[in-house]
């Protein structure tokens, strides 16, 4: 009988790591960029690089949820760092999406480092960008 139980808490603890080992899979990051014209520096948040683990996606989302601007023409300019993606001008709520270019997709797991910053702000008086990335 003590060998059935080692058996069955080896299975246990397989089926264990491997249901921890499926939910590391995916992950979000969230971001929030806001420039007011006369404000100091510190106040103004112009760029931001975030890192999110690969799905099997195959694409990045990027999905505005916030995105106000005083007078129009500012846009968030967004950007894979380390993986061959088109870009995204995100300029208004809603997902935009940076498709992975040819055989440059990143298997399930993989770090995927995304950079976005506030661009033609000087334009505005005001903008805030809000949202998160997935990968």
């Amino acid at each position: 009988m003590s060998n059935f139980k080692k058996k069955i808490a080896a299975l246990g603890a397989a089926v264990v790591m491997s249901v921890s080992c499926m939910s590391v899979g995916a992950s979000a990051a969230s971001y929030s960029l806001r420039y007011t014209s006369g404000a100091s520096s510190s106040d103004n948040v112009m760029s931001y690089t975030k890192v999110v683990t690969a799905s099997s996606a195959g694409k990045i989302t990027v999905k505005s949820t916030t995105f106000s601007v005083y007078i129009t023409g500012a846009y968030v300019y967004t950007y894979c760092y380390n993986y061959s993606t088109n870009s995204s001008n995100v300029n208004s709520t809603g997902k935009y999406y940076l498709n992975y270019s040819g055989s440059t997709v990143p298997k399930s797991g993989k770090s995927v480092t995304v950079k976005g910053s506030l661009t033609n702000y000087s334009v505005s008086k005001t903008v805030k960008a809000k949202g998160t990335i997935t990968a």
